[in-house]
């Protein structure tokens, strides 16, 4: 059986525009393989994230999946990925818990925004799911 996606990801941007929001070249802190620059070479997506404990905000598309995705996993605790996520939190020197709580939190937001555009049973899927799953972090 094919789960099912029920994390949400900070709405991605083009690199060209973080390069013009920062004005310069952006290399993502987290994985230091993509950079943002001003010709769009980097056709990667970039969002802008509370994770970051310091400005700038902007993590590549790539991390922001495999940490959002991760956070908001249900076998969290045993998932492969998780070593990832905790990496990252050190990095930015938020406890791990806290860390998750803090990304659930802002997949929940995202998903409110979203349904205040448009209802949709998917959509309303995901957010109960990761309200559940916030009340247990």
């Amino acid at each position: 059986m094919v789960r099912s996606i029920w994390y949400m990801t900070p709405p991605s941007i083009h690199g060209d525009v973080v390069f013009r929001i920062l004005r310069g070249e952006w290399t993502c802190p987290w994985c230091q393989a993509e950079t943002a620059k001003e010709d769009g070479a980097n056709d990667i997506g970039w969002v802008e994230t509370p994770l970051r404990s310091r400005s700038p905000r902007y993590i590549c598309d790539g991390c922001a999946i495999d940490v959002y995705s991760t956070c908001a996993r249900d076998d969290f605790e045993t998932h492969p990925y998780k070593d990832i996520v905790r990496e990252v939190a050190a990095m930015e020197g938020i406890p791990l818990d806290v860390f998750r709580r803090i990304c659930v939190q802002d997949q929940v937001e995202i998903i409110n925004s979203q349904l205040q555009k448009a209802d949709s049973p998917d959509v309303q899927r995901r957010r109960n799911y990761l309200l559940a799953l916030l009340k247990h972090l």
